[in-house]
């Protein structure tokens, strides 16, 4: 079966979750699958897809000069990529497409449904309601809708009431973080790591808040480390008025061995965001021993971990500060909490995750 695959998220968000999905995806697709993967040919742009049969179609960026001419006709030479490649399948890597269009083709379209954010927080995310409208046009052009949580196609019907019956419910993985076997780092239960976004509704304040009330409070120095982009001026200022600038260390964008031996060594995953479409970091950090403390407002979350890991019930700093000393000092029950969350932990495998996919594909290609 032929797939073809858009490789905007390559281009755009090479680092984050949705490229991550669409890599373990593809890989773990079986031989019965020959994937095309259409990308940008820079250095951002190529995909890190690992499978026995694919095809990588690359368009080269600002081919010729001027550049602004190169980048006007760059969908162009995409669609004409896309037109010399037939396919049974089409499955786009987001709702945008390198075309700079949602997905059309010829073959049975399926898109993924990642999470509502742009339909849940417009203010804060799609202001001028672009993503929104790209969204639904390609949501609306799928043959099936795949949703990475059942919270998420709750959410996906509760905007869209129509597209109901040609949604599916399909759970991402979460194998174990690669690592390194010559890298060993100590366990520290006082070192506590976020990973993620920062803005809105991820609520990284009130994590530093909770870590700066934790700190004065606990007998021993305690660690801070942030995973994710570079702070900005702003934060970084607010993290040094909370004084936690000699406790902090970042993380830009770590490689899957490194932010697995960050696991390992920390305590604790603080995860307050009030909402996600499914949420990567809880499950990663408890394969990698790492015990999750999350909020009880996150439903995906509470979907995926069914009350394994510590759930803060309560979303202030005090209630975050004190569920990390909790954590911190009583090392069994954090251990049996921990135990839990691995074994639900486990249930979420990208192999499984691939040949549901395939299945609904055999499906719509009829």
């Amino acid at each position: 079966m032929k797939l073809f695959i858009d490789g905007y998220v390559f281009a755009h968000s090479p680092h984050g979750g949705i490229a991550r999905y669409t890599r373990e995806l593809v890989g773990h697709f079986s031989t019965a699958i020959d994937p095309v993967v259409l990308t940008l040919a820079s250095r951002d742009g190529e995909s890190g897809i690992e499978h026995p049969a694919l095809k990588e179609v690359r368009v080269a960026r600002f081919g010729f000069r001027p550049g602004r001419l190169a980048y006007a006709v760059e969908p162009w030479r995409c669609r004409w990529a896309r037109w010399r490649t037939s396919a049974d399948i089409i499955h786009p890597s987001y709702y945008e497409t390198l075309e700079r269009q949602p997905v059309r083709g010829s073959g049975a379209i399926v898109v993924t449904c990642h999470d509502m954010a742009h339909e849940k927080f417009p203010g804060e995310l799609d202001r001028d309601g672009y993503w929104r409208a790209m969204k639904r046009r390609s949501l609306e052009r799928a043959d099936c809708i795949l949703c990475v949580s059942q919270t998420t196609r709750d959410d996906l019907v509760a905007y869209y009431p129509a597209l109901s019956a040609r949604s599916r419910v399909v759970h991402l993985g979460s194998d174990s973080l690669p690592s390194n076997e010559n890298e060993s780092a100590p366990h520290h239960p006082w070192a506590f790591v976020y990973v993620g976004g920062r803005r809105g509704y991820k609520r990284f304040a009130l994590a530093a808040e909770a870590i700066a009330l934790a700190a004065k409070k606990m007998p021993v120095a305690l660690r801070f480390h942030i995973v994710g982009n570079p702070l900005s001026p702003e934060e970084r200022q607010r993290l040094h008025e909370l004084g936690l600038s000699e406790c902090l260390e970042v993380h830009e964008n770590p490689s899957d061995p490194l932010l697995a031996a960050l696991y390992r060594e920390c305590g604790a995953l603080l995860y307050p965001s009030c909402w996600e479409g499914f949420g990567f970091p809880p499950l990663e950090a408890a394969r990698a021993g790492c015990i999750p403390l999350y909020s009880r407002a996150n439903a995906a979350v509470v979907e995926t971990l069914q009350g394994t890991g510590v759930c803060v019930t309560e979303d202030t700093p005090e209630a975050w500060a004190d569920a990390c000393i909790e954590t911190s000092r009583r090392i069994e029950r954090r251990d049996s909490s921990l135990a839990q969350a691995q074994t639900r932990a486990v249930t979420f495998r990208w192999e499984k995750t691939a040949r549901a996919t395939e299945a609904i594909y055999r499906e719509v290609s009829g």
